[in-house]
């Protein structure tokens, strides 16, 4: 049999779509990029969480009916297997009346039926990796447990789903084992701070993070999402020398807005968590995300956020544009019209662009270019002489460097 396998939204660091190809391969099954040659379509990661992303999955299952063979078999996973709370069109009935849905929870072992494989326990050390150019990334955590206001993961499909600490001790000791070093790691979940919660009854995050640290090549680490800080994380994050950037999320520097956004974790709080870690570590860049048009905010909002940035000295990476959806809690909220989003994300990006701009000028002081960046070929992280990781655009980077000097 021949599968093709997709994921057609945003959930990257989901386990079903790696652990169902190893399972499939392992059953001596072929696994091919072309829709037309499968005769199993499996698409794993729908999405939802608003109208105009259940229509891009209508329109993808659409485009997979017109192109694939007769007598193809498609199999949805993902959210839109958790049910539908839109109303259907005759046609949309009739669509997802032609396709298997399998719910999230259930695929792996679906899989394995169907290509008759039963030693699925191999598996129990599978974690979603990604190596690319002596940089690895892995996902040792899925989902989240909190209920922030403007986010769907709580109500979707991102239930929390821990990989046991034996299985990153496993990693660990096979990459020492091996002759490939590893010079530049990621530890990225949707809520890495919430590592272990489901498996250990409790926050084991600081654990994780120190295990991968024992990867004797590994020289600069890269932590995210911290979200839920205690004092154990914080501990590791100061203690731990590999550690040069860590990801949070501020979100808004307006406190009004912050309450109402349901944070685990007070803005007063997290204030002074990253206080206490440029303190006590400056070397560590603090990277954080942010939302533009929030429902009920205003200028003096805005003026917030921008007078937090500066006073923390964090690095703005993104401003998301609220997106409302029926699911999430906010939605009963008054909320903004999408002209008035999408002016507050594009004064917002360019006030931050200013802030990042000051900071970016510490490229003067760069040593050399120590890695790629996540998996985008376009980002690149510099090594300054504090010790500081600075991730940098390939198009600034080029203003001042030779790209034959750039270490890949």
């Amino acid at each position: 049999m021949t599968f093709y396998i997709e994921g057609t939204h945003a959930c990257d660091v989901h386990f079903e779509k790696g652990l169902i190809k190893n399972i499939i391969e392992a059953a001596k099954h072929e696994i091919t990029e072309y829709v037309d040659l499968a005769d199993y379509i499996i698409v794993v990661d729908s999405c939802i969480g608003s109208y105009k992303s259940f229509l891009e999955i209508m329109n993808y299952l659409e485009a997979v009916e017109e192109y694939k063979k007769s007598n193809a078999k498609v199999i949805v996973s993902g959210c839109l297997a958790k049910g539908v709370n839109f109303k259907l069109t005759e046609e949309q009935q009739k669509l997802l009346d032609k396709t298997t849905i399998v719910h999230p929870d259930n695929l792996a072992q679906c899989i394995s039926s169907l290509v008759e494989y039963k030693n699925t326990n191999e598996f129990d050390f599978e974690i979603p990796i990604h190596v690319q150019g002596g940089e690895l990334l892995v996902s040792v955590v899925q989902g989240c447990l909190n209920n922030c206001s403007f986010c769907k993961k709580n109500y979707m499909n991102f239930d929390l789903k821990s990989v046991r600490k034996e299985a990153v001790k496993y990693l660990v000791d096979m990459l020492n084992e091996s002759d490939f070093p590893i010079y530049y790691g990621t530890l990225i979940s949707s809520n890495l701070s919430l590592y272990g919660v489901d498996l250990y009854k409790e926050r084991k995050a600081h654990e994780a993070i120190n295990l991968f640290s024992q990867i004797n090549s590994l020289k600069f680490i890269q932590v995210g999402a911290l979200i839920n800080w205690y004092p154990e994380l914080i501990n590791e994050i100061i203690s731990n020398p590999k550690i040069k950037t860590i990801f949070t999320s501020l979100e808004t520097g307006s406190p009004r807005l912050y309450e109402m956004m349901n944070r685990p974790i007070s803005l007063e709080d997290l204030i002074k968590v990253i206080k206490t870690i440029k303190k006590e570590r400056p070397d560590i860049q603090i990277d954080t995300e942010f939302i533009a048009g929030f429902p009920t905010e205003t200028k003096d909002d805005i003026k917030a956020t921008l007078n937090l940035i500066e006073e923390l000295e964090v690095y703005p990476r993104f401003v998301h544009s609220y997106i409302n959806s029926f699911c999430i809690p906010s939605a009963d909220l008054p909320q903004h019209s999408n002209d008035y989003i999408r002016c507050s994300k594009k004064y917002m990006d360019n006030k931050i662009e200013n802030i990042r701009d000051m900071i970016d000028l510490e490229l003067e002081n760069a040593e050399k270019v120590v890695a790629c960046y996540h998996d985008d070929l376009d980002v690149y992280s510099l090594l300054l002489k504090n010790g500081a990781i600075r991730n940098v655009s390939a198009k600034k980077l080029i203003r001042k460097y030779n790209p034959g000097d750039i270490i890949k």
